[in-house]
């Protein structure tokens, strides 16, 4: 008999959260990875960094990925030997799924940070000149140094990373925490950002775009300034839609409050050449004695025209998600609270898995599936029959949406667990293009192991970074079968669905029924292959009132409810 027992976890749970009222939760043990503990086995080895933030940025975008999942460029800082600079900017690509790694550079003098990043077009794998980078050049950053672009003016199955290119056009800008972003139709445009920061810098965010893939550039646009209050501001995190829209999410101080900063958002019509007025984000609770929205925290992305961006209250008060539903300059937000969405403890037989989100999130979208995934780096406690621990250590976890956020689920550990630290500079990173292969969605991060700095790849051929559906429960008990069947909205003025996990492929039947109990439709019926399913639920002819899908397989049968309004 399988028992399953839903936790409370720590205090992260216990917080007053405002949230949508159709977001659930639900887990499904039997999709857990159980990772090893050898960096050798479950990790690939990139490369020798120079010091643990050899990848940190606010940008989280040090990995890039193209659609098909073969081609992967990574820039890190690699060691340079010097104890008070030890790091130079380096590229490393991969063309085999993170198989093996071939390194470029260095393109820098020596650094003591890195901040930069990297992006391309799903297809830069096949396309020349379709994967750019950026980092800033200054030791520390904030000086008189220029920030500057690399294209990759090859391919990755046969680089020729470009001459380093400045885009700053001035030196009364200082370059700090810098940003890229390309147009995913168009990688002729492209824009870079940054935060021109301390040490004669103005304080101000700016951005330059290209219409050349990244040889030319306009001059510096300033987005505006950012008040400066120590921890509590950012470098800005751009993204670049369609159709020249860009988003934008940075923390900034507000009025009243002097040591922490507050979610700000930006945004653009027109690749940058003009911005919008900022805008507070709405934050339901804040721990304002002891946390801030730090400036290594923040996360944007455009999602089938949408803004959904990012920041962790790290004090404790919340780790915000944000949908935008609307037009530009007219969202609607939507705020999700990822430090409970993304917790769980829950018993599997006689195994107990335990997740807890962290830092450095990272917004990630699979528009094959429709999967949204937020990953940050968060502890994995693995537990098995009371006594063997098989994992206890902090991992990249996450926690992912298939319905643009009415439904969420836990995803396993992306890899492998306790060479991930929890020091402030230990940063992880994911790609933000998630890669689908044959229906199965993988993740692809980096990580620097946090006493040899080696920087590690996670997913590809390892596994590590396969996200697997989860959302089903299963539990024998006699001759009976329970399955969480979920249905998204489960209130509804317009469509639902039906998604669940077929355990075993054979004849499959959806059916309506109202209140009474009486048919209303046959939704579905027919033969399904095992695994992830979702199927559209009629209810464009039903009136307002309380409706029951039942779900019969192979398996078993399972009922659920929706309410139209």
């Amino acid at each position: 008999m399988k028992k399953f027992a839903m936790l409370i976890l720590l205090t992260a749970c216990a917080f007053a959260v405002t949230r949508p009222p159709m977001q659930v939760n639900s887990y499904d043990g039997q999709s857990l990875y159980i990772p090893g503990g050898d960096p050798g086995i479950n990790a690939v080895l990139i490369a020798a960094c120079g010091d643990i933030r050899a990848i940190l940025g606010p940008q989280g975008n040090s990995i890039g990925v193209c659609n098909h999942g073969d081609a992967i460029a990574v820039l890190y800082g690699a060691q340079t030997g010097n104890s008070t600079n030890p790091m130079a900017i380096k590229i490393a690509y991969s063309v085999n799924q993170g198989t093996s790694w071939t390194t470029f550079g260095p393109f820098t003098g020596n650094l003591l940070r890195v901040y930069g990043g990297v992006d391309g077009t799903p297809t830069f794998c096949t396309d020349p000149g379709a994967c750019v980078f950026c980092y800033m050049k200054g030791a520390s950053g904030y000086a008189a140094f220029p920030e500057e672009v690399i294209i990759e003016e090859n391919l990755p199955s046969a680089p020729s990373p470009s001459a380093p290119i400045n885009v700053t056009w001035s030196d009364s800008l200082f370059p700090w925490q810098t940003g890229i972003t390309i147009a995913p139709d168009d990688p002729t445009i492209c824009m870079v950002s940054c935060w021109s920061k301390l040490s004669g810098g103005d304080n101000h965010h700016y951005s330059w775009t290209s219409s050349d893939g990244g040889y030319t550039w306009n001059m510096p646009v300033d987005m505006g300034p950012v008040n400066a209050v120590y921890g509590g501001n950012s470098g800005v995190k751009i993204d670049l839609g369609t159709g020249g829209y860009v988003a934008g999410m940075f923390n900034d101080a507000v009025g009243g409050i002097t040591n922490d900063g507050w979610p700000h958002f930006i945004e653009s019509t027109d690749y940058g050449a003009s911005w919008s007025t900022p805008i507070q984000m709405p934050v339901p609770h804040f721990d304002s004695a002891a946390g801030m929205f730090w400036w290594h925290e923040v996360n944007a992305q455009v999602i089938n025209g949408k803004p959904w961006v990012l920041s962790n209250d790290i004090g404790g008060g919340g780790y915000w998600l944000w949908k935008g539903t609307g037009t530009p300059g007219a969202w609607t937000w939507t705020p999700y609270d990822m430090s409970v969405l993304g917790a769980c403890s829950l018993y599997v037989a006689d195994t107990l898995f335990q997740l807890i989100p962290g830092q450095y999130g990272t917004i990630c979208h699979d528009p094959v599936s429709g999967m949204i995934l937020v990953t940050y780096k968060g502890v994995a406690f693995i537990l098995q029959g009371g006594s063997n621990v098989l994992c206890n250590g902090p991992a990249v976890i996450g926690c992912y949406t298939y319905d643009e956020g009415a439904t969420w689920h836990v995803a396993r550990p992306m890899s492998v667990w306790n060479t991930i630290t929890y020091a402030d500079w230990n940063g992880t990173e994911t790609a933000h293009r998630l890669v689908n292969i044959s229906g199965q969605v993988y993740a692809y991060s980096v990580w620097i192991h946090n006493t040899n700095f080696n920087a590690y790849f996670e997913g590809g051929t390892t596994n590590n970074g396969k996200v697997l559906p989860i959302g089903i429960e299963e539990t024998k008990e006699g001759n009976i079968v329970r399955m969480n069947l979920q249905l998204s909205p489960n209130v509804t003025h317009g469509i639902c669905r039906a998604t669940f996990n077929n355990l075993s492929a054979g004849e499959v039947s959806v059916q309506l029924f109202d209140a009474t109990g009486r048919l209303m439709d046959n939704a579905f019926s027919g033969q399904l292959n095992a695994g992830m399913n979702s199927i559209e639920i009629p209810t464009a002819k039903l009136t307002s009132g309380t409706y029951f899908v039942r779900l019969e397989t192979v398996k078993g049968e399972t009922t659920a409810k929706f309410v139209k309004i």
